[in-house]
């Protein structure tokens, strides 16, 4: 349904004369007298967040403050070396940046905009220094005034800590009259005692004030529209705003998406930990809270409701899980057959406040993903206030009405008004930006078993959620914050029930079914249930759904080390998992993963995994990337493996371009010289580099003559046992003559080495590694493998496998 206004909507934007003077290429042109300037730093900038939503919040911000008499410089940072950020960068500005409704002259302010933004790389503490000890020298140098420094991190939260240590060190303002705020994006932890330590840890460097905790969902209009409503209606609503006339009040996240290709993200929150306990339950505190004073009171009347919320337990909630979310997490994350998730995608829960407003009124919080519909909204459903003798139809008595308060916070199409209010309340006075609306001619539906006549019905002007709180972060309204205090009360009240819903099973669901009533539940007491219980069949369903051997995965071994065996796919999938899992706990115990990848056809489809399920997850900007072998051709070469690597990965994650390690085959005298030493260069480079001197994962291939690396059966290669990198003439005849290899020394000093081996062409050395015990490496240098201290893991597909 569509709604009219009936005063017109004004989208125009009064622009005076603006003149622009250019951050590092124009200032210049003035003296810099009574200019004052505010320096954004957005940091993680070529990343999908500020790609979709930050770039094009700071261009609105930059409309409405960039002028003669104060400058907006910005600059987008990340750990990619600086050309190649710069690329990215100039490509989102380009195609990622519009121009809202209205605006005049948008083209010149675009190109004004463009000319205001630069690229810094912000890898080490001393990058950090280089570019805040250069905004300090421009800033004095023209005798500008700095007014304030925004820094956003669109980062994940393990990096949190590094980041605001160097910003408290290096790169705060040089005088206390100029502003710091730094900007935090969720997830604010996964349980109470991570967002403790990620509080207490930012808490070192950052003072209170500093911090802006962004949750996205409070930017939107209609989440905007509920403390203003109540507010303007206060004299209306306060006498009813509590227990004895509110029955409960629900409020809803629904959603028809799955989360197919978020999986290994998905399953370590949930939808508890992804939307309860922050979306939900910021915007309850928004319905039940005290009216506040004014804006500067929000936080504290937030916290104080936070506060006498009662901690959920498992029998306050439901879960359920969508049919399809188990196969495709056996999928992505390559489990064993017979493993389960536990993780619900559908949850409900009752809420109570323990303060004498809203004693015994059930607050019920529910969200869920691959639903019939997707729709957000707050239900406040008041109590009747008369019983009505009589039921005859044609008589009207509007006392016996169920009443009730909407809000919508977010629909698929513009289907719904965002506020609508019974009829038989007093006609409400609207806050500003909001106007009433009516239904479209002909247009007949109801909203909540109401007909849309017997409400008051009114809209809010548009807007960007990420814009508005950009603006709020700017202007220092911290009202649409979370402040360290409510972020751990809100866990306060989530971490009892994730612990006992610990392996809990959630009810299975089809999206048909969550409109068919097999998701409905009711409250009794303090507790919530189910209303249709599980069945036999549901029960056959969920085993069934456990057991699925299609996409099944065989633990065995292989030359007695372990082997993964299933199709070309799921094995793949297993090593991307295990890869995955070292890369993370590399990272946490030692700062960074160091991976040697050999040439060949067969790693692409490793790399493929990895772009299309890792991208936003895996720590690229981490990774170390090194080479097992390379042919002796130039890097532009089709037969380049650094070629191949470049195409199938690098091109497509966003790692730094110094951790990137290409083997030195073309120096100063040409190709693979031996005048240039080109091994002892990759050697020296290594040992610079490796913690301990070793590489976290090799990955290697069989070729059909038992060869790997660039080790070839009855080579000298495969009796070195003291260079750690060779130049070897002993390849095949494929018009390359010579190549360069690691060797074993190097290769079996690593922590972890995977074995990966697809397609039928590798049947016959397979057959014959499998089935005779005594043979040489000389000849099948493959079996010159064997790690000093780490392990070895075989990754064989059914096609390689099969007689």
């Amino acid at each position: 349904m569509h709604f009219r206004a009936r005063k017109k909507r004004v989208f125009s934007l009064c622009l005076g004369v603006v003149v622009v003077l250019f951050w590092f290429t124009t200032y210049a042109l003035d003296d810099g007298k009574d200019i004052s300037v505010s320096n954004v730093i957005i940091i993680g900038a070529t990343g999908d967040l500020a790609k979709k939503y930050l770039w094009q919040g700071f261009f609105n911000l930059f409309v409405d403050l960039h002028t003669s008499s104060h400058h907006v410089n910005l600059i987008g940072a990340s750990r990619v070396e600086y050309s190649e950020g710069s690329r990215q960068l100039t490509g989102i500005l380009q195609d990622h940046v519009h121009c809202p409704d209205g605006l005049s002259d948008c083209s010149q302010l675009r190109k004004e905009f463009k000319q205001q933004v630069s690229y810094a790389q912000l890898k080490t503490q001393e990058d950090y220094a280089e570019l805040c000890r250069k905004l300090n020298e421009q800033t004095t140098a023209k005798g500008m005034i700095e007014k304030g420094r925004l820094i956003y991190l669109s980062v994940p939260p393990f990096a949190y800590a590094e980041i605001v240590a160097n910003i408290n060190s290096v790169c705060r303002p040089p005088t206390s009259a100029t502003w710091l705020k730094v900007v935090l994006e969720k997830p604010f932890g996964s349980d109470l005692r991570s967002a403790q330590t990620l509080a207490a840890e930012i808490s070192k460097h950052l003072k209170e004030e500093e911090i802006y905790r962004i949750d996205h969902y409070l930017g939107k209009p209609g989440v905007r529209n509920i403390l203003p409503f109540r507010i303007s209606n206060r004299d209306i609503l306060e006498p009813v705003w509590n227990h004895k006339h509110i029955e409960y009040v629900e409020i809803a996240l629904k959603e028809t998406l799955d989360v197919k290709g978020r999986i290994s993200f998905y399953d370590k929150y949930g939808v508890i930990r992804d939307v309860m306990q922050n979306h939900l339950t910021e915007i309850m505190s928004l319905v039940a809270m005290e009216i506040p004073k004014d804006l500067n009171a929000v936080a504290d009347r937030k916290l104080q409701l936070l506060r006498d919320v009662l901690p959920v337990r498992a029998s306050q909630t439901v879960i359920g899980q969508y049919d399809d979310y188990h196969k495709d997490w056996m999928t992505e994350l390559s489990q064993n057959p017979g493993n389960k998730s536990y993780t619900p995608t559908f949850g409900a829960s009752a809420l109570f406040i323990n303060n004498h407003r809203w004693k015994g009124v059930p607050f019920v919080l529910m969200s869920g993903k691959k639903l019939q519909e997707k729709l957000s909204y707050v239900k406040i459903v008041f109590r009747n206030v008369a019983i009505c003798p009589t039921s005859v139809s044609w008589l009207e008595d509007k006392l016996c009405e169920p009443r009730q308060i909407i809000f919508i916070l977010s629909q698929s199409g513009f289907q719904f008004p965002e506020i609508l209010v019974s009829e038989n309340f007093p006609r409400p006075n609207l806050p500003e930006n909001t106007f009433e609306a009516e239904a479209e001619e002909g247009k007949e539906f109801s909203v909540f078993g109401k007909h849309v006549s017997k409400y008051f019905i009114y809209s809010g002007m548009p807007g960007d959620a990420y814009t508005t709180l950009i603006r709020d972060c700017y202007h220092g309204n911290k009202a649409n914050f979370v402040s360290t205090d409510s972020l751990i009360a809100s866990w306060k009240i989530w971490d009892s029930v994730l612990q006992e819903l610990h392996r809990t099973e959630p009810r299975i669901y089809r999206t048909d079914q969550s409109q068919s009533g097999w998701l409905n539940f009711q409250v009794i007491g303090h507790q919530l249930q189910f209303t249709v219980q599980k069945t036999e069949e549901e029960d056959a369903f969920m085993e069934s759904s456990l057991t699925s051997s299609y996409f099944m995965l065989d633990v065995g071994s292989f030359r007695k080390q372990p082997l993964f065996r299933g199709s070309s796919e799921t094995v793949v999938e297993e090593l991307a998992k295990a890869i995955y899992s070292i890369a993370l706990e590399a990272v946490k115990e030692r700062g960074s993963f160091h991976i040697a990848f050999s040439g060949g056809t067969t790693p692409s489809a490793l790399f493929s995994v990895l772009v299309q399920d890792y991208q936003e997850d895996f720590p690229w900007q981490k990774m170390h990337i090194w080479m097992v072998d390379e042919r002796c051709v130039p890097r532009s070469d089709v037969r380049s493996n650094f070629n191949s690597l470049h195409n199938s990965l690098l091109k497509h994650i966003a790692i730094p371009h110094f951790n990137v390690h290409p083997m030195p085959t073309e120096l100063i005298n040409g190709l693979c010289s031996f005048d240039d030493k080109g091994p002892q260069v990759y050697a020296a480079e290594m040992n610079r580099l490796l913690p301990e001197d070793r590489l976290d994962f090799v990955l290697l291939g069989v070729g059909s003559d038992g060869h790997t690396a660039s080790l070839f059966p009855d080579s000298a290669g495969v009796n070195e046992t003291y260079h750690r990198v060779i130049i070897t003439p002993d390849g095949p005849a494929d018009g390359v003559r010579y190549r360069m290899s690691m060797t074993y020394y190097t290769i079996n000093n690593a922590r972890n080495i995977g074995i990966l081996v697809l397609g039928s062409d590798k049947r016959e050395i397979i057959k014959v590694l499998d089935n005779e015990n005594e043979l040489s490496y000389t000849k099948y240098p493959i079996l010159g493998v064997i790690p000093v201290n780490g392990s070895l893991q075989w990754y064989i597909d059914e096609l390689a496998l099969s007689d």
